[in-house]
């Protein structure tokens, strides 16, 4: 089952929405914790898509014991859900008895005082707001796993660089498009991503999500970035007809789903389908 436009616009809200204010939040000698496990005992449930991700990147699977109901990808389907993202079925994961819990979004204070209480450990990240941390998350849930050569082989196959064609050249990425204008604004990873690729982000000077139409005119984007479908929607609105990217129809078509995953293959994924 895939993401439709719907669910990946809500999966980059719930990841971005705190992003200046959660803190990194673990228990006590994470170093410990992770390091001196056994991993064939170790089991996880991840609370958010991008945890399983990282999961079934590191071939972690067998660890695995809970998810979130977005979580829908082929080597999870049997897996239990534990939460919406939002709702978080907290009797449901205790009863399950895992080693850890692991998220990427915020998780509820309320949440963390339970798993103390039952001794279960937490790691719930900061949202990535650059590619680096998107790697360190990864290496982390790899040291849990204790899977590190697969962590190695991940890093050395990721290569992000400068690509010509789009060197110095502004781009506007589009999160949606329609009445409101969304973004990508500063602090995220994936306004890294465009100038790791040689580009300039239009909207780096905000650390909001809305950016205006006459915003967005006045910086004349030379390239469109984002969904077939929200490149589509920003092309019949006729205020942008002038623009230099809708003119030339320089349009950088990336998978918003694998976008709004922040994992090292869905990133090395989108790199190589834009070169």
């Amino acid at each position: 089952m895939r993401f439709n436009n719907k669910k990946y616009i809500i999966i980059f809200f719930v990841s971005f929405v705190f992003i200046f204010s959660i803190k990194l939040l673990i228990t006590d000698n994470k170093s410990n914790n992770i390091l001196n496990n056994n991993s064939n005992n170790i089991t996880i449930i991840s609370l958010s898509p991008s945890v399983t991700k990282k999961i079934i990147e590191l071939n972690g699977t067998n660890h695995l014991i809970g998810k979130t109901n977005y979580c829908n990808y082929d080597e999870v389907k049997n897996i239990n859900v534990v939460s919406d993202m939002v709702n978080i079925n907290i009797d449901k994961i205790v009863s399950l008895k895992p080693t850890y819990v692991i998220s990427e979004y915020p998780i509820d204070k309320k949440y963390e005082l339970i798993l103390n209480k039952h001794n279960i450990k937490y790691i719930f990240f900061e949202t990535p707001k650059t590619i680096d941390e998107i790697v360190n998350n990864t290496e982390l849930i790899s040291n849990i796993l204790n899977n590190k050569n697969m962590f190695s082989k991940l890093n050395n196959e990721f290569h992000i660089k400068n690509i010509d064609k789009y060197k110095n050249n502004k781009v506007y990425n589009i999160v949606a498009a329609g009445p409101v204008e969304i973004t990508s604004g500063n602090n995220t990873y994936i306004n890294d991503f465009i100038y790791m690729i040689g580009a300039k982000n239009i909207t780096s000077n905000i650390n909001g999500w809305t950016y205006s139409k006459e915003q967005i005119l006045k910086n004349n984007p030379d390239y469109i970035m984002g969904s077939k479908y929200n490149i589509e929607q920003f092309e019949k609105n006729e205020i942008f007809k002038t623009i230099t990217a809708v003119k030339k129809k320089n349009y950088i078509f990336i998978d918003g789903e694998k976008m709004s995953i922040p994992s090292m293959t869905n990133i090395l994924e989108i790199y190589n389908s834009i070169k």
